[in-house]
């Protein structure tokens, strides 16, 4: 278990668009290079979220690939939070394949990462 906040994560995927907020401004430059942009998110005082839009599943894992590969971790939680969206993809080898990391929360500045 950490403490404070990752540098980044993949808050949302399960729309037509993956939006990740970030922390840090090594992983901004990262996903700005992948085609996100900055986008406004008044939930999130100390973030910024950058969103992508995707057209259709394959692209949707190709982006999601790219952002595993780049160490970001994706949400956990109920529903089709990103960790989910995920293992969807992964359960057609065509689409995705391998680990990825989900990160989730116990309290506001306590977070667990576990690879999955």
């Amino acid at each position: 278990m950490a403490l404070a906040t990752p540098a980044a994560y993949v808050k949302q995927a399960d729309a037509d668009f993956v939006r990740v907020l970030c922390y840090d401004e090594t992983v901004r430059d990262s996903l700005r290079k992948l085609g996100f942009s900055p986008q406004h998110d008044a939930a999130n005082n100390h973030a910024i979220a950058y969103q992508k839009a995707t057209h259709g599943r394959a692209d949707k894992a190709r982006l999601l690939r790219l952002l595993r590969d780049l160490d970001i971790p994706f949400m956990g939680g109920h529903g089709w939070s990103p960790a989910e969206v995920f293992s969807y993809l992964r359960e057609q080898p065509e689409l995705l394949s391998g680990d990825f990391r989900e990160v989730s929360w116990s309290s506001p500045r306590r977070y667990r990462i576990r690879q999955r």
